[in-house]
């Protein structure tokens, strides 16, 4: 259940970001891009422990921090 969620996450807010990036460019483009790549500059565990160190810990947290972990792969892919 957990990954499901998560990749459903992931794959729903990448492709949303990546087709808006896409669609629109010029400054858009910029912005989307630049917070994809800032997030894609941390390691994955990192990310994922900031993530649920800021919210709470539990089960939904974690499938949250697992999606934004997968997001900006599914956007740069959509972008594209």
């Amino acid at each position: 259940m957990v990954g499901a969620v998560a990749s459903g996450i992931g794959v729903g807010a990448g492709l949303i970001l990546g087709l808006i990036s896409g669609y629109f460019g010029g400054k858009m483009d910029l912005i989307i891009s630049r917070v994809v790549d800032t997030l894609m500059a941390f390691p994955a565990l990192i990310l994922a422990l900031l993530i649920i160190s800021i919210l709470d810990t539990g089960t939904t947290t974690a499938m949250i921090a697992i999606g934004i972990i997968f997001m900006p792969l599914v956007a740069r892919v959509v972008r594209s």
